[in-house]
C-alpha cells in the first residue's frame, strides 16, 4: 500500500518543488490544481473538482496561464472527478505535440541497497527513448 503522502508527491511533484524567489519560474496552488509556470511552458496538476466544474477550471486555468505558452495537464490516479480526461477531450484539449501521453512515475520508500560488486554501468550517448499512450497529460489547446 502506497501511503496518501507518498502518492500525491508521485503524482504532484509540481505542489512540492522548490520555486525559488525571483526565478523565471511561478507556481499557483490551492485544493483544487496546482498551475507550475516557466516562461514558455506550464504545467497543470493535482486537479480535484466537482464533476460540474470542471469546465469553470479549465477556464480559470486559460485565464491564468497565457496562450502563447504550452500548457500540460497532468491526470493521475487520484485526479477528480474520475472521467477528468475525457472531459477536457470534450472542452477542446488535445494530445500533447510531442504525442508523449503517458508517463510513469517512480518514488522510493527508502535508501537504495549498494548495488553488488559485480554490477557495472556505462554512459548512454543516445537520447531517452519516448512511447506513448493515452492517459496521464493531455496538452492545452487554446
Amino acid at each position: 500500500m502506497i501511503p496518501p503522502t507518498l502518492r500525491e508527491y508521485a503524482e504532484t511533484p509540481d505542489r512540492f518543488s522548490h520555486v525559488a524567489a525571483g526565478a523565471s519560474v511561478e507556481r499557483f496552488a490551492d485544493e483544487r490544481l496546482c498551475i507550475l509556470e516557466g516562461p514558455t511552458w506550464a504545467s497543470v496538476s493535482g486537479i480535484a473538482v466537482g464533476e460540474d466544474d470542471v469546465e469553470a477550471l479549465l477556464a480559470e486555468v486559460r485565464a491564468r496561464v497565457p496562450a502563447d505558452k504550452e500548457a500540460v495537464w497532468w491526470i493521475g490516479p487520484s485526479a477528480r472527478p474520475p472521467h477528468l480526461y475525457e472531459q477536457l477531450q470534450a472542452l477542446g484539449l488535445c494530445e500533447p505535440r510531442d504525442g508523449v501521453s503517458l508517463l510513469h512515475a517512480l518514488l522510493l520508500t527508502q535508501a537504495p541497497t549498494e548495488p553488488p560488486a559485480s554490477a557495472s554501468w556505462r554512459h548512454s550517448t543516445g537520447g531517452l527513448r519516448q512511447r506513448g499512450s493515452r492517459s496521464l497529460r493531455i496538452a492545452a489547446s487554446s
